[in-house]
């Protein structure tokens, strides 16, 4: 059965993690009362984060990696929750003129051997700014074999977040010497991840333009290599 880790953010501005199989009724519990002796005295309580798990054991395990992460990182994946949320989107946002671009990501693998791996993933997308931030969104069609993984990449002032749905999900944030661990939820299972980010250059204007990353991977605490990842953006003619 599914189960659900969240975060709420309490009365007194401090946030509680927890876990439930079902997160209307225990966030009406929590409110009523009936919740976490934690948050009895501080209602009432707002859902800031929902990760969705295969089942209690997962969620559990995730419950207790973000327990442990510092305010800064919470406020990270709130942060990167509600972008998803909010992200334009290619059809009824009025707010939003979406763009026709064209969009060739490269990957460049090295791992702790030296052996280098490159991916090259190109296809048609949608661009966007909003609120001085610049949102391209696409299906990827190669991340998994047989199914169409919804990306969207949100580019802002020094920093690139990747935000995958659907068979794939995880939300990575980009930023000169930004550390985060993230489950990367897959078909295959869900593995705790770690990106490193060494730098970043972005030189794009909302419709053309590139941006490189380049980070460390981590399995857990083990170093699998270190990635580059280009994004090139031309406007559709």
């Amino acid at each position: 059965m599914a189960a659900f880790t969240y975060i709420l953010e309490c009365a007194d501005g401090s946030y509680y993690t927890g876990w439930t199989n079902d997160i209307e009724k225990r966030l009406k519990a929590h409110n009523s009362g009936r919740g976490a002796k934690y948050t009895r005295g501080r209602t009432p309580v707002v859902l800031r984060y929902l990760e969705e798990s295969a089942d209690r054991s997962l969620a559990e395990q995730r419950e207790a990696a973000i327990k442990k992460l510092p305010r800064p990182q919470k406020e990270e994946l709130i942060r990167d929750y509600m972008e998803r949320l909010a992200v334009p989107s290619p059809c009824g946002d009025v707010r939003s003129v979406m763009t026709d671009v064209y969009v060739k990501m490269t990957g460049r693998r090295k791992d702790t051997d030296g052996e280098i791996e490159e991916i090259v993933a190109e296809c048609s997308a949608k661009a966007a700014t909003r609120g001085g931030k610049h949102y391209i969104r696409y299906a990827d069609e190669l991340l998994v074999e047989g199914a169409s993984v919804p990306t969207t990449l949100k580019i802002a002032e020094g920093a690139l977040t990747v935000l995958r749905s659907g068979a794939v999900d995880a939300a990575f944030h980009y930023a000169e010497g930004h550390r985060q661990e993230a489950l990367y939820k897959t078909p295959l299972g869900d593995f705790p991840m770690r990106h490193d980010t060494k730098s970043i250059a972005i030189d794009y204007d909302g419709t053309e333009g590139t941006v490189e990353v380049v980070y460390d991977v981590y399995f857990g605490s083990e170093l699998q290599g270190e990635n580059v990842l280009r994004i090139e953006v031309k406007r559709r003619t």
